[in-house]
């Protein structure tokens, strides 16, 4: 009888402990609705998708879609580009620390990769931006990218103004690195857009 109830009680122990490493484990993502830079330019701001950003299992970044609750992103098709018909904006939680020189080249190459850009003076052009608006992030850093179909991009680092990208056809190659369906993690990217079912 001795036995059995302390089997019972290491059983458990031992639920109760796997209960709280679960809940240990489990991913925390920031409020939308308490950032500054998304209550100042969204109505209504809704959550379209997120995902845990990771590479070879070390956590890179937390990453969220986010528009207007009156709008849907609809019609996605993994195969076909995003269609930026309205505002959203892009919340990224920083887990590990990056140089302005890693985040500038990262992005530069990934623009030139998706878009099959080969014009060195393009290239530099956007670096020479990139420089300018970039700066280090260190792990607890939140950037946040907010595109307007009619002003461009408007770059947060921790809630305050950075940067611009004022033109349009840059602005949306900026945000094709998270959000083409040629972009380098299409996994993530059918995370944020919601659609983890394609």
């Amino acid at each position: 009888m001795k036995n059995v109830k302390s089997k019972i009680f290491i059983l458990i122990g031992l639920f109760f402990w796997f209960l709280t490493q679960a809940n240990a484990n489990e991913v925390k993502f920031l409020d939308i609705s308490k950032l500054p830079e998304i209550t100042g330019n969204f109505e209504k701001p809704k959550l379209v998708g997120k995902n845990e950003f990771k590479f070879f299992g070390l956590k890179i970044y937390n990453i969220q879609l986010v528009d207007e609750e009156r709008f849907n992103i609809k019609n996605y098709n993994p195969n076909r580009s995003f269609l930026y018909q309205n505002q959203i904006a892009i919340v990224i939680e920083y887990k590990r620390d990056f140089s302005r020189e890693t985040l500038v080249k990262k992005t530069v190459d990934e623009i030139a990769r998706i878009n099959n850009i080969n014009y060195p003076i393009i290239l530099d052009q956007y670096q020479a931006h990139f420089q300018k608006i970039f700066s280090p992030v260190f792990a607890g850093d939140r950037k946040t990218a907010i595109f307007n179909v009619k002003t461009g991009v408007k770059l947060f680092l921790n809630g305050k103004p950075i940067g611009e990208i004022k033109d349009l056809i840059f602005a949306k190659r900026f945000m094709d690195v998270w959000l083409s369906e040629k972009s380098a993690y299409p996994k993530m990217t059918k995370a944020i857009l919601g659609k983890d079912d394609f």
